[in-house]
């Protein structure tokens, strides 16, 4: 699954970035702000189970609109910035519960393509793929013993959400967007994110 999630991912990007300039003509660009909740799957490994409270996300974001196609709907490509905090919530070594404090704090550059149907209208639903990369930093205390980790890996992005024309230059988006990041543990990110995007 998730290996199909990367290629559908890679494909997606690689399709609407190749676009024609005649597509490009009618486009327009725009920058985003937003934020929302993020919760982390369960990770384990080595016989540690590690749980997570849940936790914050903002990002920052621009992109390229290539207009409405004979469709109706409209593809978009855009970069984003997003950083990402959640506490640890408990851990567990061989089945016994173990108190844990600390937080994995991530760094993400994503390149997501979208497609909005229903462009020309006020309600406009989408879904996209991302890939990009996130850093990764934890910092875990257990006892007296505090100990940290950091690392850059490829991460791969499903989402989905709409978005409500305000004005002719300003939407609202609430979306959903999950993240995996595939580290030696892989981090399954998944959100609930609203943002403010506008026209250039």
């Amino acid at each position: 699954m998730k290996s199909k999630l990367k290629i559908a991912a890679i494909a997606a990007v690689a399709t609407v970035l190749g676009m024609t300039t005649a597509q490009a003509e009618d486009g327009s660009f725009y920058v985003s702000v937003g934020g929302g909740v993020n919760w982390i799957d369960e990770v384990s490994g080595n016989n540690v189970t590690l749980d997570f409270e849940t936790g914050y996300t903002a990002l920052i974001a621009g992109g390229y609109d290539f207009g409405v196609n004979n469709a109706g709907g409209a593809f978009r490509v855009e970069g984003e910035f997003s950083y990402t905090n959640n506490g640890y919530e408990e851990g567990r070594a061989l089945g016994v519960s173990v108190p844990i404090s600390g937080d994995v704090e991530q760094y993400g550059f994503m390149v997501n393509a979208l497609y909005d149907f229903f462009a020309e209208d006020s309600f406009s639903p989408y879904i996209g793929v991302g890939v990009g990369v996130v850093d990764a930093e934890s910092k875990a205390t257990v006892g007296n013993i505090t100990a940290g980790s950091d690392a850059t890996e490829i991460a791969y992005r499903g989402l989905a959400g709409v978005a409500f024309d305000v004005t002719d230059s300003m939407a609202l988006d609430l979306g959903f967007r999950f993240t995996s990041v595939d580290t030696n543990q892989t981090i399954d990110n998944s959100a609930i994110v609203a943002q403010v995007r506008f026209g250039l």
